[in-house]
């Protein structure tokens, strides 16, 4: 609690999934809620509409306009990855497509065993890191 937001986000281009917060006083119980949440959908613990909602969220940011001033950083991106037209389409069609048992599936073997291995970055004052930093344990804590 204390957090002014946060949630989770997945980067298609680079398949970098993260966890997030900002000003957050209370890293250690943000640390355990993602967490938590990680678990929650690897257990299964969610409706189809949750999943309908999550689904349309993706395909949304998929099929935005692309501005003027974008299209050639896009269309580079898109050509460095490998993601032409078919390619995209068929990420489109396979996360449409996907069921609830291949989100956690999805989440159970791949999400939770690298929230235990990843990093956990903060940009935090000393103090917080006083605080916060002997209750965070496995993480190793330095400055940048």
């Amino acid at each position: 609690g204390g957090a002014y937001g946060g949630g989770a986000s997945y980067q298609s281009l680079n398949g970098t999934f993260s966890f997030y917060s900002y000003r957050d006083p209370n890293l250690k119980s943000t640390v355990s809620a993602f967490r938590s949440a990680a678990k929650t959908l690897a257990n299964g613990d969610f409706t189809r509409q949750h999943i309908r909602e999550a689904k349309l969220e993706i395909i949304q940011k998929l099929d935005c306009p692309i501005s003027p001033g974008l299209r050639g950083l896009t269309t580079f991106a898109w050509e460095r990855e490998g993601l032409d037209l078919n390619t995209r389409q068929s990420y489109r069609h396979r996360l449409l497509n996907c069921s609830e048992d291949e989100i956690a599936k999805a989440m159970k073997d791949i999400i939770l065993p690298q929230i235990e291995e990843g990093a956990l970055v903060s940009f935090a004052g000393q103090e917080l890191l006083e605080r916060e930093g002997s209750k965070l344990k496995g993480f190793e804590i330095g400055k940048i």
